[in-house]
């Protein structure tokens, strides 16, 4: 197990967890992975085929004070046999309940505020939830806000559309959030390594410039087909680095990478 975490799930699964690792990215779903160590047992291998592994068992990950890191559910395993087995270990990973809402697509029509829409389809999955407010208002008939994808494609193209991002949070209890992120104010928390008052152990970097750095993006009317705000080549500049003003995004990249936006209809007026 690895130090200062402990896993919820069965008994005798809990303890003997060698490894817990969980990953999330700003506004995605969180994911985990768990790995034990097989050991015979009788006429089989301990941990292959537990029921307390098998798909959609619930797991929280609990950290050393005795917060939740994460809740969520078995999606997939994957299990590593040597001879002996003294080496072997099966690998559990899973997500968190956000998992449950990408499930099944849906066709659908949502009228009120943003904020009501939200709140109404994340209830159907979570008690607890936080929305802010996105007072944009879809009205009967030529408004009415389309649904077409499956309700976590839809809660997170919603939510991005006013400038907002979904994902779970466990701060006091678990709550499904839609928040908008500020990028400016004081430093949320200072990483101190190789350092008598050191408050991690590790740290890894990685960089990727094979990422979009100017976009192409134009309006057309479904009424004439008239495109509208047709953009020059190359009209947009590159984002401003937040850490060099002097210094833009293209030119830490090397070259540009442009893509074109396409937003898809999703009001009734726009599906006429």
């Amino acid at each position: 197990m690895t130090a200062g975490f402990t896993v919820q799930t069965g008994p005798t699964v809990a303890q003997a967890c060698s490894l817990a690792k969980v990953s999330q990215l700003v506004g995605r779903t969180a994911t985990f992975v768990l790995r034990y160590p097989v050991e015979p047992a009788g006429a089989e291998l301990s941990h292959i085929g537990s029921r307390a592994l098998d798909p959609d068992e619930e797991i929280t990950v609990i950290d050393g004070d005795g917060g939740t890191v994460i809740r969520g559910f078995v999606q997939r395993q994957r299990a590593h046999i040597e001879h002996g087995p003294v080496r072997s270990w099966v690998e559990v990973a899973g997500a968190d309940p956000t998992l449950a809402m990408g499930r099944q697509s849906r066709c659908d029509h949502h009228t009120g505020t943003v904020q009501s829409i939200l709140e109404d389809v994340i209830g159907r999955y979570f008690e607890q939830k936080h929305v802010a407010p996105i007072q944009h208002e879809h009205l009967a008939d030529d408004n009415e806000l389309i649904q077409s994808v499956d309700d976590l494609a839809f809660v997170r193209s919603v939510a991005a559309q006013h400038g907002h991002l979904f994902d779970v949070g466990y701060r006091d209890s678990e709550q499904a959030r839609i928040w908008q992120p500020v990028l400016t104010g004081d430093v949320a928390a200072t990483i101190r390594i190789n350092d008598n008052d050191n408050n991690v152990d590790a740290i890894e970097l990685a960089w990727d410039v094979e990422r979009p750095d100017t976009i192409e993006a134009e309006l057309v009317s479904f009424a004439d087909k008239e495109v509208w705000g047709r953009p020059e080549p190359g009209a947009q500049p590159a984002a401003p680095s937040t850490t060099d003003p002097g210094r833009t995004t293209l030119s830490a990249a090397g070259r540009p990478r442009t893509r074109r936006v396409i937003v898809p209809a999703d009001t009734a007026e726009h599906l006429r």
